[in-house]
């Protein structure tokens, strides 16, 4: 049977790949199995660790993301198979001369459909804004594969633009005000989803706030419950903590807001204040000259009904668990074509 030059790049393609990722899987290695190997966003990182040092870095890495304040090496704790693999691929289509992002290569389809011996072609780039209908990306490879991963796929696709259609609006919604005020998100993202959650807000506009709870020292409620006082919990995290580490508190009252911006924290957190109270709290942090030392985030009970409310108040950000936690998909279906 003859074969077609754009079959063979095809079926070449498709060996490469298996080829890779048998290579890097039978690789005579002794890690032993960690959370670390179920967790998306610390392969993506290391693959973005390994595109920026080059791969022999991966040896001599030390994560001060994980584990901190100390650090940790992924080479002596974790299996860098799939980092390793996203290495390579990504490093072959830049000499192929692809325009694609480690991102759209390391998540969503790639790790869904390439697994299934399907090529994945993006129609339309992240963020943009598309009519009903239009179609956003095509896949080419046997039905049976396509179909294996057409609900998995489909899901994640559906949330994600969701939640990026929900930023969006809001972040255009105050933009009319020409507010600096940023939309950010929380924590409270689905099991599993954290990453490609946070990925969503970010391209909808808005900010991924932490992406981990070691990326700032953000004492709530409960903790100063335990500890006491703001000022006696600023002290222990300032001695306790990296300068690398901000610091940021969650308060419920205008003197506690005060008290947070004289222990000398970097942020403060306005939690289920009214607008009008948090006019007067900035008011205060004004009249006592605090207000510039410190990044003011309103969040609680804050909805796109009342978020321009909360935007006219004079907050450098407000943060909304809705984003993640209660966000309506968008509908998304996939059509077979027979060739």
């Amino acid at each position: 049977m003859k074969m077609t030059s754009s079959s063979l790049i095809k079926v070449s393609t498709l060996c490469l790949i298996l080829l890779i990722a048998f290579t890097v899987r039978l690789l005579p290695i002794r890690w032993g199995l960690f959370l670390s190997e179920f967790d998306p966003y610390f392969h993506y990182r290391s693959a973005e660790y390994m595109v920026e040092n080059g791969i022999q870095s991966w040896n001599s890495w030390n994560d001060y993301a994980r584990w901190y304040p100390f650090g940790n090496s992924p080479a002596k704790t974790s299996y860098p198979g799939l980092a390793i693999s996203a290495y390579f691929l990504f490093s072959i289509a830049n000499i192929l001369g692809f325009s694609i992002s480690l991102y759209q290569l390391c998540i969503l389809f790639p790790a869904v459909m390439g697994t299934l011996t399907c090529l994945v072609e993006f129609l339309k780039k992240d963020g943009s804004r598309v009519p009903p209908g239009t179609p956003i990306m095509s896949i080419d490879g046997p039905a049976q594969s396509i179909l294996s991963g057409e609900r998995t796929a489909l899901n994640l696709l559906m949330r994600m633009s969701g939640i990026a259609s929900a930023t969006k609006r809001l972040v255009e919604k105050i933009s009319d005000i020409h507010s600096n005020v940023r939309i950010a998100c929380t924590r409270k993202t689905a099991p599993g989803l954290r990453f490609f959650d946070k990925k969503a807000v970010e391209i909808g506009g808005g900010d991924t706030h932490r992406l981990r709870l070691d990326d700032a020292i953000l004492i709530k409620t409960n903790h100063l419950r335990l500890v006491g006082s703001i000022k006696s919990a600023v002290r222990e995290a300032k001695a306790k903590g990296s300068f690398t580490k901000k610091i940021e508190v969650e308060v419920e009252t205008r003197r506690q807001a005060i008290d947070a911006a004289e222990a000398g924290v970097d942020i403060i957190m306005l939690d289920n204040l009214e607008p009008k109270e948090i006019r007067e709290t900035l008011r205060e942090l004004e009249k006592r000259k605090l207000r510039k030392r410190v990044l003011i985030e309103a969040s609680g009970g804050i909805t796109e009904d009342n978020i321009m409310d909360y935007a006219t108040t004079g907050v450098d950000v407000i943060s909304i668990g809705a984003l993640t936690h209660s966000i309506h998909a968008i509908n998304l279906n996939l059509l077979i074509e027979k060739k």
